[in-house]
């Protein structure tokens, strides 16, 4: 460090390691075009001459004659003893500069607007207002006030009581510096609150030795600055205070750190000084904050709330504060930023981890208020980055049909109900055919189903059957006799839990249309939700739990981000067996299971299907169920393919049907996610919702 020889003016070099020199520092508001380190520093022999015009000599040489009366030789002020123009000496002196007013003899501070009275006057004082202001009175041991014409008003030991109650600072600290640890992150944050800066990365800069915290100095960065001391804080801490701020402004969605240190103001309102913790510890990453620890129960929004505890009221009955937390993108924003709620008690539950954002920026904030999350944009191989995977049952996907027909395989077939009447027998046609049908052309067959579904475009028969009104029930020889049920359709289905509570993820579970009874949807969640074996650590999964317990026991593995596997354990499905009571209702049982797989008391309003797509899904495989073979059987023989029981077996008839069925589904999906996301015609949808409901009704 520099300091300025009070007799001659000039600098010099010092080491604060093995150079006990006594020293004054000044506080003063320096101005554009005074003198500073360059006019010091200069080898000129004039250099003295030449700044002795300039603006503020005057009263670097009063400061000099104060600073002898205490006995000291000399003096360090920052626009005189720093080389702005090397960033190794500013970073020095930004990083130390709590040190160096602690280290000194006396603090004179000029106020160079105030007037005699500093009663009536310190209040309205820019020097009260700057950022710098904190560490200069707070760090050092002496500050000697001086009015603008360096007429000495008083001493920080005679203003403690003022100042205190001016700057919110508690009085201990004042007295004693050495007293800042015993203060929580979101009260001395709150010291900071209402003072200004010429550049936003002073704020942070400032703030540097009040948190006991060393960064690197990159003007330029902005509010940067500020997000960049609050990691750094957090290597060094588990205060999680840090995390209690209040946003002002409306931004909706928010990271896990603050703006600025004005988003801690209500920390100075009587909010008890001890530091906040969270039940489990923290750990910095590049995805973000990740966070160990037991969270409040979600809600209907996909909310938990981040516990910081340690307080001890007795007045409110508080114990610490709830952050509320929503999940997006993998990751958890800070949902409604402009609250910290009171905690009177503590959730319970198993530990779980967590990565919350940094920050959020108002457009990601808008994207995630609109429901678009960047995942959808993406095309991710879960077991390239070992993701949870929902498990595909075995009769998912397929087509759509229009308002009165049903379209599959290039083709349109009318869906009409059952009038158990006889239809002509598209064989008569093909009399001249072979009767007997080959390999090859059975093959054919089979390819013609699997064409995607609508791309018909270079076929020319695509249109072949367009309103030709075959009938989809007739009398069938041999093995496909008709079937005639008086057929009701459930009115009601249930929904899988694991869909009702993440539907972005569990999409396929749609394709199932709900499940009329209980023992269907535990068979699903069985088949489709099973939890892997897999180390809580390194998340690796294992084939069978021995496997798995062998591996954690050898504690060989290194801590990864968690990826978040869901689904129903065998612990859980034995639990199931005895909480599901006979004498409950259908939707007691599904709360049951609910309960069981997610634990808290949020809850869906109503367990079953909720949306017409589910609904439509559900309608079609009961029509399709008693009526998928007699539509494929009469659809190939229209295309010249033998269809009877010679030709094809009943298993060749059923995965036939099934194919169908699935591949109209994907459609019927497609369809819908369209109508939402591009705001596209919903006729197809819509026809086969109304066909649908009239055939089953």
């Amino acid at each position: 460090m520099w300091l300025v020889d009070i007799f001659t003016l000039r600098l010099q070099r010092y080491n604060r390691a093995t150079n006990d020199t006594p020293y004054a520092t000044l506080s003063y508001c320096w101005e554009d075009g005074g003198v500073n380190f360059t006019d010091l520093n200069s080898s000129d022999a004039h250099s003295l001459t030449a700044v002795s015009h300039g603006a503020g000599l005057e009263n670097i040489l009063k400061a000099c004659s104060e600073a002898q009366a205490f006995g000291v030789t000399k003096l360090w002020a920052s626009f005189l003893c720093v080389d702005r123009s090397s960033s190794a000496d500013l970073s020095e002196a930004l990083n130390s500069m709590f040190e160096i007013y602690q280290n000194a003899q006396v603090c004179l501070a000029h106020l160079r607007d105030l007037h005699s009275d500093p009663g009536k006057y310190i209040a309205q004082s820019k020097w009260r207002r700057g950022v710098w202001m904190l560490p200069e009175l707070i760090a050092s041991k002496d500050i000697q006030f001086y009015d603008r014409q360096w007429n000495q008003i008083g001493s920080k030991k005679s203003l403690v009581p003022f100042l205190s109650r001016l700057l919110r600072i508690d009085r201990a600290v004042l007295e004693d510096s050495e007293s800042l640890p015993d203060f929580s992150i979101g009260q001395r944050m709150s010291w900071a609150a209402q003072l200004l800066a010429d550049r936003p990365e002073d704020v942070a800069y400032s703030l540097l030795g009040i948190f006991g915290v060393s960064m690197t100095i990159i003007y330029g960065e902005g509010q940067q600055a500020f997000l960049r001391l609050q990691e750094e804080m957090l290597k060094d801490t588990d205060d999680a205070t840090l995390f209690g701020w209040q946003s002002t402004s409306g931004q909706q969605y928010r990271g896990l750190f603050a703006n600025s240190p004005s988003e801690f103001t209500h920390f100075g309102n009587h909010s008890p000084s001890t530091p906040l913790r969270i039940r489990g510890y923290i750990q910095t990453s590049s995805a973000g904050i990740l966070i160990v620890g037991t969270f409040g129960p979600k809600n209907a929004d996909q909310e938990i709330l981040l516990c910081l505890v340690g307080w001890n009221s007795e007045d409110d009955g508080r114990i610490g504060l709830g952050i509320p937390l929503r999940a997006w993108n993998n990751r958890y924003v800070r949902s409604s930023p402009s609250l910290a709620l009171n905690l009177s008690e503590l959730p319970e539950g198993r530990p779980r981890r967590i990565c919350i954002t940094r920050s959020v920026t108002a457009r990601t904030s808008s994207a995630i208020v609109a429901g678009y999350s960047p995942a959808s944009k993406l095309s991710i191989d879960p077991s390239r980055y070992n993701l949870s995977q929902d498990i595909k049952s075995e009769s998912v996907a397929a087509p759509t049909p229009t308002r009165e027909s049903s379209v599959f395989l290039g083709a349109t077939v009318p869906l009409r109900p059952f009038h158990g009447g006889q239809i002509r027998d598209q064989r008569d046609t093909n009399k001249g055919r072979a009767e007997t049908i080959g390999d090859d052309e059975r093959q054919g067959s089979v390819k013609l189903l699997e064409n995607p579904v609508g791309d018909t475009s270079d076929s020319p028969k695509s249109s072949e059957l367009e309103g030709q009104g075959i009938e989809l029930h007739r009398s069938r020889p041999g093995e496909y006799p008709p079937r005639d049920y008086n057929h009701k359709i459930q009115t009601h289905a249930f929904a899988c839990p694991f869909e009702r509570r993440t539907p972005e993820r569990y999409k396929s579970c749609l394709k199932e249309g709900g499940f009329p009874k209980i023992c269907d949807l535990i068979r699903h969640l069985e088949k489709a939700h099973p939890l892997p074996y897999y180390c809580p650590k390194c998340s690796q999964i294992f084939d069978t739990p021995g496997a798995c317990d062998g591996h954690i026991r050898k504690h060989t593995c290194d801590l990864r981000a968690e990826v978040g596997y869901e689904g129903i354990s065998e612990h859980q499905m034995r639990q199931l067996a005895t909480r599901l009571i006979p004498l409950q209702s259908k939707e007691e049982r599904w709360y049951a299971i609910w309960r069981c797989l997610f634990g808290g008391p949020e809850k869906p309003s109503v367990p079953f299907v909720s949306s017409k797509v589910e609904a439509c899904i559900r309608w079609l495989r009961e029509y399709w169920l008693n009526n998928g073979k007699d539509v494929v059987f009469e659809f190939l023989e229209s295309k010249g393919c033998r269809a009877d029981g010679a030709h094809w077996t009943e298993t060749d008839m059923t995965l036939a049907s099934r194919k169908v069925l699935d591949r109209m589904i994907d459609k019927l999906l497609e369809l819908s996610i369209e109508g939402k996301d591009g705001q596209q015609d919903f006729g197809k949808y819509r026809g086969i919702w109304d066909v649908l409901q009239r055939i089953l009704s």
